[in-house]
């Protein structure tokens, strides 16, 4: 900001040019600013907060609830034949969305993937994955509100958040084992998914966005996508994965630990450790199945197909 330092504030409100930071950042820069300004307030009498209530991010905010999928929509999305043909050269295709589905993941943080961060951990096979809170700001997407509810009121994801879980079950099947093992014998190769570039923002994910968007999105589902109607967009994975482990009673903190979302709470945010994969896997991904009419694992498999 050093070019701007002496300039007026509505001097800097009016210029459309400057760079803005997205609503996820300024909750939480003010949140920080709100923490810091409550500690003082309490040590002087004399005091106020000026920053008390802008951190509300719900204040003004225009609530778009992201729905999940419904069985039926799945079972148009991975039709099996029609999503092997389509993911046949471009692998990333089969395994993105089958991993956000089954992992509740964000789109970046699974098309960043290295191939290191997928490997076998006493003998349970994991995934480790980062995301940044850029990553769903920079597609206009707010956390669902079943999520916000059930850990507890204000919690947010870290600035970097990052998590280690095991790998679900449906996967091995199809097979994720086996590719993994296959991409790392490729000289060179860091990335799990190497036919994804990184844009201009940093971001693996683009190709991908395009091609759900376009392809799923608007021709098979005729789900309109444009940014006053993205009900249902990749991110319903995740809303699909939270809702379907909330109706089958998997307690609140073990589905926020899966899907990468902090703990406000002091108890479970503070003292509380990472609950170890093989609870996980015995205890939340093993709770997490489709009926076959929707995702149907013996008709999608890749055997036949080496890429």
């Amino acid at each position: 900001m050093a070019d701007y330092k002496d300039l007026p504030l509505e001097a800097l409100k009016a210029d459309k040019t400057l760079p803005k930071m997205a609503p996820l950042t300024v909750g939480k820069r003010l949140g920080a600013l709100v923490t810091l300004f409550n500690w003082a307030s309490d040590k002087y009498d004399d005091l106020s907060n000026p920053f008390s209530g802008a951190a509300d991010s719900k204040k003004g905010r225009k609530k778009l609830k992201r729905l999940s999928f419904t069985d039926d929509e799945l079972a148009r999305i991975f039709e099996p034949q029609d999503y092997l043909e389509q993911s046949s050269e471009l692998v990333f295709r089969y395994w993105v969305p089958l991993l956000a589905l089954y992992h509740g993941a964000r789109i970046n943080e699974i098309c960043q993937l290295h191939l290191d961060d997928v490997r076998q951990e006493q003998g349970i096979w994991v995934m480790s994955f980062v995301a940044s809170e850029e990553d769903d700001a920079e597609y206009g997407i707010q956390d669902d509100e079943e999520l916000l509810e059930m850990t507890n009121s204000k919690s947010t994801k870290n600035e970097s958040s990052e998590r280690t879980i095991p790998i679900h079950p449906a996967l091995l099947k199809l097979g994720l084992d086996r590719f993994v093992d296959r991409q790392k014998r490729n000289k060179g190769q860091v990335r799990l998914f190497n036919q994804l570039t990184q844009d201009s923002k940093g971001h693996w994910s683009r190709k991908v966005s395009r091609w759900f968007n376009g392809d799923i999105l608007t021709k098979k589902l005729q789900i309109k996508t444009g940014p006053n109607a993205k009900l249902k967009v990749f991110h319903s994975f995740r809303n699909t994965f939270i809702t379907r482990l909330k109706n089958a009673g998997v307690p609140r903190e073990q589905i926020a630990e899966v899907v990468g979302h902090a703990h406000q709470d002091m108890t479970f945010g503070t003292y509380a450790g990472e609950f170890r994969p093989e609870f996980l896997r015995d205890n939340v991904m093993a709770k997490l199945s489709f009926p076959s009419e929707a995702v149907n694992l013996g008709k999608l498999s890749r055997k036949i197909m080496r890429k």
